[in-house]
């Protein structure tokens, strides 16, 4: 579920969790075979109902990222992380029923599923990225990425916490 605070939206992700949970399951123990997904679902909260506005052909969607144009980016993948799928990053244009592929945020560092974007140009994303002066640290934080510069800011870390989700809300 993610909040859209350009336009006051959720949406929400929904597909058969017992098959991902089965497949996660069997790929740890070391039993499982090569994973093909359901389709996934795309939900708009309108009018106190759910209304489907997407539905992938046999791919998991992860994270929801609200645009301020109103288009809607989110990342699909053929199967789950145990299996290193390749992701792809779309923004979906609900109004054309369109996705167009959009910023590859799955090569940017190693974004967790929690990403938003702040304006046009900028998302903010739970992350984690290796400290390029000492390799046997490891960032663990909120960061903040110029789709136009390319440039990754560390915003916010911990020492000993680890950060397993936020949220971006109107001021």
């Amino acid at each position: 579920m993610v909040y859209d605070t350009f336009y006051n939206n959720i949406y929400f992700i929904a597909n058969y969790q017992t098959e991902v949970d089965k497949a996660l399951d069997e790929a740890n123990t070391g039993k499982g075979q090569k994973y093909i997904s359901p389709d996934t679902h795309i939900y708009l909260l309108e009018n106190d109902k759910l209304k489907k506005i997407y539905s992938s052909n046999r791919k998991l969607i992860y994270r929801l990222l609200p645009e301020e144009n109103g288009n809607l980016t989110f990342t699909e993948s053929e199967s789950i992380p145990a299996w290193d799928p390749e992701y792809f990053s779309y923004s979906f244009n609900s109004k054309e029923n369109k996705k167009t592929p959009t910023i590859n945020i799955d090569k940017i560092t190693n974004v967790t599923q929690f990403a938003f974007f702040i304006s046009s140009d900028e998302i903010v994303f739970l992350a984690t990225q290796e400290d390029t002066d000492n390799k046997e640290h490891t960032h663990r934080g909120i960061y903040l990425y110029n789709a136009k510069s390319k440039n990754i800011e560390l915003l916010f870390e911990t020492d000993e916490e680890y950060i397993n989700n936020f949220v971006v809300l109107n001021e």
